[in-house]
């Protein structure tokens, strides 16, 4: 399993890796062009996702997307991330434990 998490640009100090999973799991509006279509009555409405980890593998890959995208252009982020090698805990994540 892989979590492909965004890393934050608005942080001036160091990033943890636990930043950028509480930014991956922070609830997203959807609005204008990103708006959702219901199903029944055609409508595009302003809405919300959010996405909850259940339970860790054993095994986890963890993507850091390090590109911001906007209409005219892409640009990388550059903050430095810190993480654990060995012993990453996520269980503080996890919605089923």
């Amino acid at each position: 399993m892989y979590l492909s998490v965004p890393v934050p640009e608005d942080k001036k100090n160091k990033l943890t890796l636990k930043d950028c999973i509480e930014e991956f799991l922070m609830e997203e509006r959807l609005e204008k062009e990103e708006q959702w279509r219901c199903p029944k009555c055609k409508d595009f409405k302003d809405s919300a996702k959010k996405i909850d980890i259940w339970t860790v593998p054993n095994i986890l890959i963890i993507h850091l997307k390090r590109f911001k995208f906007t209409k005219h252009k892409r640009a990388k982020i550059r903050s430095l991330v810190d993480f654990p090698l060995t012993s990453l805990d996520l269980s503080d994540y996890c919605t089923y434990k």
